[in-house]
């Protein structure tokens, strides 16, 4: 029973210990930081701002990455339809009927307008309510 105390009071004192030494090097980081930008002569204000434009230029890159509309083909080969990208002609999706091939690509581009024109085998795909 007094070995069970002796580990008991052993692991607080080495929790608490790296608790309050974590909290100290935190202080002593957040110190470190704030003299340098002071020495430089950053303000808070200017950091914020340019936080915000980085934010800004992220989420415009972000935005860039992904097409608004894409625009697919289809193509009809025995009792197959095929899928693919207008632009590159990468493969997308597969399937049997026209259900089945606009469920998979609802699922792979959810965020995505997905659009088709005559020219490119819209005749395939069937439009149920």
């Amino acid at each position: 029973m007094e070995a069970l105390i002796d580990v008991i009071l052993l692991v607080a004192f080495f929790g608490i210990g790296f608790w309050q030494g974590f909290r100290m090097a935190s202080r002593f980081h957040i110190e470190a930081a704030r003299n340098i930008f002071e020495k430089l002569g950053i303000t808070e204000q200017q950091m914020r701002d340019v936080h915000t434009q980085v934010q800004r230029e992220f989420d415009a890159l972000e935005a860039d990455d992904q097409p608004e509309c894409l625009e697919i083909k289809v193509e009809k080969h025995a009792d197959q339809l095929f899928a693919y990208r207008k632009d590159d002609g990468l493969f997308l999706a597969q399937a049997t009927d026209s259900d089945g091939l606009i469920a998979m690509l609802k699922s792979k581009f959810k965020d995505q307008r997905v659009t088709i024109t005559p020219e490119d085998g819209a005749e395939h795909i069937v439009a149920r309510s």
